[in-house]
């Protein structure tokens, strides 16, 4: 499958810059968690909540120049930094290589660039408090639905032992990760994570450009070996 190729280390480093980023914006509205989950069966959540917030507009394998809504902050007079983070609540739309569209909103949005072009968007789609584990994951679910996204057998496996864990308390190590299939897509795919806060969890997405297109930035055509994906 795509996806299999596409977990590596730069999405993990990411994810923890976000975490960070998002930990910031939130302590001064953090709320206890609730002990029992409300569900999220309506996909108008997600859209609502966007109609407020500034768009910003992204090209996976496209030129930085097609960020919109947001400045690519160069280090020096064109050296753009290889990284940059919109660290505010946005609607992010995401155009992917094949020309489908997807959109969500995002607490705060980590972008990445290899040569000037862009490789991998990681957002978080609760612009809100911390929320908890299980509304983390039925959001994550939600997301992928209106994308026409499915965790790939290994991630529907580990989804299915999540919802069978309950309301878990979040706690600092914890790790939930996974990949999806984006329908249509050869060039890219996810990888999410459902992450402890301070005083719930939030759910992170990446949608990225898989490892085969990474090495052709690179001029590297060489074949990638498949990654381990842990829980």
């Amino acid at each position: 499958m795509i996806t299999r190729h596409f977990i590596h280390i730069r999405t993990l480093i990411a994810l923890s810059w976000i975490l960070i980023a998002c930990s910031v914006v939130s302590s001064s509205t953090a709320t206890a968690q609730e002990p029992t989950s409300r569900p999220m069966n309506d996909a108008g959540d997600i859209n609502e909540k966007a109609k407020a917030l500034p768009e910003i507009s992204i090209e996976i394998l496209g030129p930085i120049a097609n960020l919109k809504g947001y400045d690519w902050v160069s280090e020096k007079q064109d050296q753009p930094r290889r990284q940059i983070l919109v660290d505010q609540p946005h609607n992010l739309v995401i155009h992917l290589p094949s020309g489908r569209v997807v959109r969500s909103v995002s607490k705060a949005t980590f972008f990445k660039q290899e040569k000037g072009i862009v490789i991998d968007a990681s957002l978080m789609p609760n612009v809100g408090s911390p929320i908890p584990y299980q509304d983390a994951i039925n959001l994550l679910e939600l997301t992928l639905r209106q994308w026409d996204a499915e965790p790939n057998e290994l991630g529907k496996a580990l989804i299915a032992e999540w919802k069978a864990e309950g309301n878990l308390a979040p706690w600092d190590i914890a790790q939930r990760r996974g990949s999806a299939i984006l329908r249509g897509e050869s060039k890219a795919g996810i990888y999410f994570e459902i992450r402890p806060g301070s005083t719930g969890w939030f759910p992170t997405i990446t949608v990225g450009a898989t490892l085969e297109e990474e090495r052709r930035l690179w001029g590297s055509e060489a074949p990638a070996t498949q990654p381990h994906t842990t829980k």
